[in-house]
Formats: C-alpha cells, structure tokens, sequence
C-alpha cells in the first residue's frame, strides 16, 4: 500500500505519526510516498491530500477554551478536515464526543484508537541511577494547562520519605528543593530511562485526550497518577490513580483560568497511596503492534469503501 503522510507542526501528533509511519514501513511493507498514493493520512490539520487518494483524518483534538480568540477559526479547519475524510480515527472516546458536542461533527466512517507505542524496547531500558526509594515522573512541554507547580506542590505536601520528583520538559523552572529535578528538553531514549526507574508517573493535564507521556507509562508497566478530566482517565482505566481535581466533562467549551491551581491535597494523597500498592500492569494493548493493526484494518476498510 502506498501512503502519503501529511507534514504536521509538531508536537505529540507529529511524534505519534512518525513512530506509527516508521512502524507500517518496517512490519507493513508501507510504501511511504507523495507520488499517486492510495491513502493519505492527515493529522491535526488537513493538508493537501492528493487527487484521487482516499482520505483518513486522525482527530487529536478540538479547541474548548473560550478564552482563546483564534478557538472558532481552528475549529472551523478541524471540522472542515473530519467532515472531507473518507474515514476519521480519533485518539479516545473522550476526543470523539468533544468533537461532536462542539465541532457538530458527525455521520462519517469512524472509529477509535488509542496511540500506541513499542513495548518492544521496554526490557532492554537501563533505569536511570538515583538515590530514592521512590520516584515521581512527570513529562510534558510545561504550560500552565499541564500544571507543573501544582504537581510540585502536591510532592511537597505528599512528604514521601526517601523520594524524588523529575520534571522532565522545557518551560518550568528549578525550584530550591533538592528533592525536585528540573531536567528540560531531553531526548526520547534518556526519558525512558526516567520512567523505567520510576515509581508512578504523574500527568494531569487539564484536558488531553490522549497523551503519548501515559501511553509510555503505561508501556513500561508505571502506573499513572492522572486527573478526571479528559482522555487520560480512560487510557489509564485501573493502572493508576485517578486524582478528582477537575470538574466532570462536559464536552461544551468554557473559559481556561486558574489551571494551574487545583486541589493539591487529591494529587498528594494519590502519590502517598501508589507506594501502597504493589503494581502488575501489562498493556498490550498499547503496544504498537496493535495499534499499527487497527491503523492497518481501518486503513484497509476505507480504502475498499
């Protein structure tokens, strides 16, 4: 099969495609071309699909904030890509009622997967070497939206004896507390490293559907300490902790403030509680394999439509 990848801007949608792209061409036998393709797979934003392709459109998000002026503009091109699509793979079921409760979209050939990610690595990963009996990892490009300072407040609070926080990610600051670690930009292969030494990963994003940072948790058998809001929860499911910190979803949009504020007692008595607990977690279904299956499978449906 011949596919044609659309050029996104970055980011975790551009992460997820060029793992899944690498994958079809390695296991798949994926012709990964701009010239006459069979398929073309957009991401985030629609391109320009090619005459004569079928067209897939995997939806990452839509924008709620009422707050952000250009939110009816984004909007607008996200819709216009989903309802074009000759099919559309959306990252939850969380992501595919927002979409519907506030893009309006509806009617075409659809289904859900879940990002995946190559468990494949997971045992040959060295632990980074540290000094804590436990250790708390949170990854992100830190926006208030992701709440870095109350993840670290709630660490305080928490008072784990012998225990560390690693903020991995640009864009927060390094706080004077020996305990927290402020490590920046870091490459993929050093983060895994992080959370192969972890305890628990923490993410509570104010409203993500579904985030590759929980998905390699997730993968390397971590579990997650997250909010109820969003996609999260429901990748996460029993594999962690589900921190009530935010309203309940109700898929409408509404004004952004204060998100970097939240209950941190809830965060802190999760972080206390998954010491408590002795963790099992195999995921195999994030692993790549059978992502790149689903992709595969539906890639295949829409193209024989």
């Amino acid at each position: 099969m011949r596919i044609q990848f659309s050029h996104s801007n970055g980011g975790g949608p551009a992460v997820f495609m060029r793992r899944l792209r690498k994958y079809f061409v390695k296991h798949y036998g994926v012709i990964v071309t701009d010239d006459a393709p069979h398929l073309y797979i957009s991401a985030v934003w629609r391109g320009s699909p090619p005459k004569g392709a079928k067209t897939i459109h995997r939806v990452d998000n839509c924008y709620f904030d009422k707050l952000n002026k250009g939110r009816d503009r984004a909007n607008a091109n996200i819709k216009k890509a989903v309802m074009k699509a000759n099919g559309v793979i959306y990252q939850s079921e969380f992501s595919l009622k927002l979409c519907k409760h506030i893009l309006g979209t509806k009617g075409s050939t659809r289904t859900i997967i879940h990002n995946g990610f190559d468990q494949s690595i997971c045992d040959s990963v060295i632990p980074i070497e540290n000094d804590y009996k436990h250790l708390f990892v949170a990854c992100a490009v830190w926006r208030k939206l992701k709440r870095p300072k109350s993840i670290m407040r709630a660490f305080r609070q928490a008072a784990i004896p012998h225990s560390g926080l690693v903020m991995i990610g640009a864009g927060v600051e390094q706080p004077e507390d020996k305990n927290i670690m402020c490590i920046g930009k870091t490459e993929p292969e050093e983060i895994y490293r992080y959370y192969k030494a972890a305890t628990a990963i923490v993410h509570i994003s104010r409203l993500d559907s579904c985030p590759n940072t929980v998905v390699e948790a997730l993968s390397f058998g971590k579990p997650v300490i997250c909010n109820n809001a969003g996609g999260t929860k429901e990748i996460v499911g029993k594999d962690g902790i589900v921190a009530e910190i935010d309203p309940p979803d109700t898929y409408k949009p509404f004004s952004m403030k204060h998100t970097d504020s939240v209950d941190i007692k809830k965060v802190s008595e999760a972080m206390r509680t998954v010491t408590e607990k002795e963790w099992d977690i195999s995921r195999a279904d994030l692993d790549m394999s059978y992502c790149a299956q689903r992709y595969f499978e539906f890639f295949a449906r829409v193209f024989n439509q």
